[in-house]
């Protein structure tokens, strides 16, 4: 593990390409993933909730450095859900996320989320 208690931020935008009205109330949820630890419940390393209205959505959230690992692959994870909870977008796969030990912000770009058939 990298020893320090700073910590990273994951920038970018998320973006779908439907021309679909979002309700108020509607959630947008990242997540940063250790992917070595596959679908575990210890494989999310930070997670950040907040209630969107009409994309493109801009977004940073914080990874804990203590939670990185030397040579760690990592992946963000982003979906959009409606009020009750149902999903509505989401990414097909992990965006890659390149930290190194002398990394302070990362920047990912635009990601794509795909829309989900309710």
């Amino acid at each position: 593990m990298i020893e320090s208690t700073e910590s990273v931020r994951v920038q970018g935008e998320a973006m779908y390409f439907e021309k679909i009205l979002l309700p108020e109330g509607a959630q947008l949820r990242l997540q940063v993933l250790d992917n070595q630890l596959a679908d575990t419940p210890q494989a999310v390393l930070a997670e950040q909730v907040t209630t969107v209205g009409q994309g493109p959505y801009e977004f940073a959230i914080d990874v804990p450095r203590a939670r990185l690992r030397d040579n760690g692959q990592y992946g963000l994870h982003a979906s959009v859900s409606m009020p009750d909870g149902s999903l509505r977008f989401v990414t097909e796969t992990r965006v890659p996320v390149n930290i190194a030990a002398d990394t302070v912000d990362v920047h990912v770009g635009r990601i794509r989320l795909t829309h989900v058939q309710p």
